[in-house]
């Protein structure tokens, strides 16, 4: 569509340009032809009317008195619609008036642009252009100007008609090229369902006959606590993994939900999580913050992941803010924590899925990796704006903003 208006609009434009330079370039010659023929001066242009061409030159006085013309009997009317121009004119005047390109030229205008020589041929010093006197020509160019009009909207009609056929064509031919796409990617997320789905089933056997192993024979404890704990790691996976299948092929009903009771329930619930790691945990939660239009799951979905994961990876002094605020754009949902293990180049890399940041102090595994890929879904199906900002080794700062 931008391509059409801009053709549409383009190429009369340059139509009308040309034919505005054709017009005054013959204009020109015109004029110098008849300073020729009027004053004895030559000119390395002597470009001469055809017969059939509305051309008209007037040589003037300040006070309307006709010294010469060319073509007398086209030119009253326009003669008087630019003798009233002469005031304001210094050099020169251009204008377009009932399809006749116009001009007024001075003298001096003329002697410094038009190239007008002496003759070399007459026996006698040629006389000067007087300064009181003015130039006023015109040339016809109606035709010309309807010509251009017409194929502008003949043009204009053209592209709206060929846009209008190419739209369902190109739609039809995406729509053909993409289906295997399309089909190959409804695969893939019906594959990754089907394999957590049946994932859970064997998980839950491993863990219960190594924890029967354990009971009997604590001598290889050890061991079989390794089992256990990657059976949880790997079942948290699966879960994750059903959770993100979930939001991309279907949506729950929405509700009118009061985010700032919902958000305060959920803070609460970490208060001995915190307490037990030494944690400052602290948040500032407006009252009364209701979203018409959202998914209370999800939403708790969406608020448990980022408060754990600010659990899971806060460093240094060990602060963690929640904070809930109205604004113009709408809700504000904020997650702040001391210790960032994320380098700056690395920061939109968080919301990929199985990208994990690592622990400055032990290193280790903290989770899935599908936790924030998970809350970029959920933002992304909401359509509520996640963002991140942090500094390396300093803090990192998760905001939501909520329709």
């Amino acid at each position: 569509m931008v391509f059409v208006v801009l053709v549409g609009f383009l190429v009369p434009l340059f139509q009308r340009r040309s034919l505005s330079s054709n017009a005054y370039r013959k204009l020109d010659a015109v004029v110098v032809n008849a300073i020729n023929a009027s004053y004895g001066y030559g000119s390395s242009e002597n470009i001469n009317p055809d017969q059939n061409e509305l051309i008209f030159v007037v040589i003037s006085t300040d006070d309307g008195d006709i010294f010469a013309t060319m073509n007398a009997s086209l030119t009253m009317d326009y003669f008087i619609h630019l003798y009233e121009k002469k005031d304001k004119v210094t050099s020169r005047y251009d204008e377009i008036y009932k399809g006749y390109y116009l001009s007024i030229m001075t003298p001096s205008y003329i002697s410094e642009h038009l190239s007008i020589d002496r003759s070399a041929i007459l026996p006698t010093e040629p006389i000067g252009i007087p300064d009181d006197l003015m130039i006023y020509a015109g040339i016809d160019r109606t035709s010309d100007i309807e010509a251009v009009d017409s194929s502008s909207w003949i043009l204009a009609m053209v592209l709206i008609v060929g846009y209008l056929i190419l739209i369902p064509i190109v739609y039809l031919i995406s729509n053909r090229v993409m289906k295997p796409t399309r089909e190959t990617i409804r695969h893939e997320k019906e594959f990754v369902a089907n394999a957590s789905h049946e994932l859970k089933t064997p998980l839950a056997i491993i863990t219960a006959d190594a924890e029967i192993l354990r009971e009997k024979n604590p001598d290889n404890s050890q061991y079989v606590n390794n089992i256990i704990s990657q059976c949880a790691n790997m079942n948290e996976t699966v879960l994750d993994m059903i959770d993100l299948s979930k939001l991309e092929t279907s949506q729950r009903p929405l509700e009118r939900v009061n985010f700032s009771q919902l958000l305060l329930n959920l803070c609460l619930s970490f208060d001995a999580v915190a307490y037990e790691r030494g944690i400052s945990y602290s948040y500032d939660i407006e009252e009364n913050i209701f979203l018409e239009e959202a998914d209370s799951k999800n939403l708790t979905r969406l608020v448990n992941l980022l408060i754990d994961n600010a659990m899971k990876y806060t460093e240094n002094e060990r602060i963690i803010t929640i904070s809930l605020k109205k604004t113009k754009k709408g809700p504000l949902f904020k997650v702040y924590n001391t210790g960032c293990q994320i380098h700056d180049e690395d920061r939109e890399k968080v919301f990929e899925r199985f990208y994990q940041g690592r622990s400055g102090a032990d290193n280790e595994r903290k989770g899935s990796g599908l936790g924030l890929a998970i809350v970029k879904q959920i933002c992304e199906t909401y359509q509520y704006a996640v963002d991140i900002t942090s500094h390396y080794l300093q803090d990192m700062c998760f905001t939501v903003l909520l329709k």
